[in-house]
């Protein structure tokens, strides 16, 4: 049996592990509790999100953007 090379790195793994754990988090939560830098995370992110495993939601909360990530089902 052979491991996903874009799963079995494991800043990925931490991602998707936090988010299997608590379905929808904003940056700085998924960050805190990852241990990624803010360029990690987003780089991690942007290949999860290519290979359908995340989804990215941003919006603008009292003038600021707010990024919140979300496990998806292929995610799941």
């Amino acid at each position: 049996m052979s491991f996903d090379p874009l799963v079995a790195n494991a800043g990925r793994l931490e991602i998707l592990t936090a988010l299997a754990a608590e379905e929808r988090q904003e940056f700085v939560r998924l960050r805190d509790r990852t241990h990624l830098t803010d360029g990690n995370l987003a780089s991690h992110a942007k290949r999860l999100r290519a290979a359908g495993l995340i989804a990215v939601d941003k919006q603008f909360r009292g003038g600021k953007p707010v990024t919140r990530f979300l496990l998806t089902s292929a995610g799941r």
